[in-house]
């Protein structure tokens, strides 16, 4: 079932299919709801309650509904009751830091996104060292966005030190495009 909440999601971001992330959802609302009255593991209802929780952020993106971003955001925060040892802590916090940007950006309020940001650091921090480049550097790039938004002097050296840090000897190596061999 997990698998098909995915596949729902990865259409939705690949076409922009308002019924796509909508399948997602309720997919994902059922193994909430498996999970909570099973008292499934802690991993199986973590996972459920996160990719939720990251579904309604992804439909917040397209509907603009308050309520759905509330709704994600309270997710994404009990999804960090897992054990602080939990290899997807790192991106739990991710995650969160994006619902508390989006509150911010929708508020205007300069303390969710002080939030969004001291979570987004967090996260840094708890990445694993064997963690994929990849993923760093949507992360790094995620903190960079929201340092960039708050626009202090201080922000700005942080976020492009932040995007520097991807360069390899000279040239920015984008994990997308293959590095150029010489």
């Amino acid at each position: 079932m997990t698998e098909a909440a995915l596949l729902h999601l990865t259409n939705f971001l690949d076409h922009g299919s308002l019924s796509e992330v909508e399948k997602a959802i309720e997919i994902n609302r059922k193994l909430v709801s498996v999970h909570r009255s099973k008292q499934s593991s802690v991993d199986a209802e973590f996972e459920a309650m996160e990719n939720l929780g990251v579904s309604l952020i992804h439909l917040y993106g397209v509907t603009h509904e308050e309520d759905v971003l509330d709704e994600a955001h309270e997710l994404l925060e009990n999804a960090l009751s897992i054990p602080a040892s939990h290899p997807s802590l790192s991106r739990a916090k991710f995650n969160l830091g994006d619902a508390w940007l989006a509150k911010s950006e929708l508020l205007g309020d300069e303390e969710m996104l002080d939030k969004a940001i001291e979570i987004y650091e967090a996260g840094l921090n708890d990445i694993p060292v064997d963690h994929p480049s990849f993923d760093t550097e949507i992360s790094k790039s995620r903190l960079a966005r929201a340092l960039l938004a708050r626009g202090r002097s201080s922000d700005l050296s942080r976020s492009m030190a932040l995007i520097a840090s991807n360069v390899v000897r000279g040239k920015v190596q984008l994990s997308s495009v293959p590095a150029k061999h010489n």
